[in-house]
């Protein structure tokens, strides 16, 4: 394989490592941006359920219900559960919800967690009424997150094989740039024989390797 060729796959093999690495990165910080802002709208739906549950109010329970119905964007397969806690480490367990002990233990001891399984997120929080703790736990689909996720992979599959193959002539073009300055003293060189061994490769203005190339054979070829 000739060093044009190296060059060339070398750049594209750099090129294509470092564009994988970057979609990896652009995928997570997206994909965790999409839980963030979701969670944030269980977290005030949360609040909402918390207050339609603490509130004796008729007026103010129409009101927390209106205001989850039409105030707030709909929610795919929303469940609202509440869990009265009973201890430190006992509450009562609602057997709907298929949810593995540790949600649970987590929000006894810091107050909040969440879960997700299959795009469908559960956040729990703890919420206090006097002396009574509740857990209020909301669950909900991201249906919308996981459209937009595959659409971003998509978006860096495509962008990553168009990638590559602008990478290859780049590298092709690198591979010419930094190959034809030396291609060319080898040809004068080959021209220099036993009858005109006066004469010199041309100067190269350059201050790189190939200027110093050049100036080193006509100093060696004049001693």
């Amino acid at each position: 394989m000739d060093i044009r060729k190296k060059i060339t796959l070398t750049y594209v093999a750099l090129s294509t490592f470092s564009t994988l690495l970057l979609s990896v990165l652009v995928f997570v910080l997206f994909r965790e941006n999409n839980r963030y802002h979701f969670l944030k709208r269980l977290d005030d739906r949360a609040k909402i359920v918390s207050s339609i549950h603490f509130q004796n109010d008729p007026e103010k329970i129409k009101y927390y219900s209106n205001l989850k119905k039409n105030g707030l964007e709909e929610l795919i397969e929303e469940e609202e559960y509440v869990l009265k806690v009973n201890s430190a480490n006992s509450f009562d367990y609602n057997t709907d919800l298929n949810l593995p002990n540790e949600f649970y233990s987590t929000i006894l001891e810091t107050g909040r967690n969440y879960y997700e399984i299959n795009s469908k997120y559960y956040l729990g929080q703890i919420f206090k009424e006097g002396n009574q703790k509740y857990i209020v736990i909301v669950g909900a689909r991201d249906r919308q997150g996981k459209t937009t996720s595959i659409y971003i992979v998509k978006i860096l599959i495509v962008g990553g094989i168009a990638f590559m193959f602008l990478a290859f002539f780049l590298g092709r073009f690198l591979a010419k740039r930094v190959i034809n300055p030396v291609a060319r003293i080898i040809r004068e060189v080959n021209r220099i024989s036993a009858s005109n061994l006066h004469n010199r490769l041309p100067e190269v203005k350059n201050s790189d390797e190939i200027s110093d190339l050049t100036e080193t054979f006509n100093d060696k070829a004049s001693s």
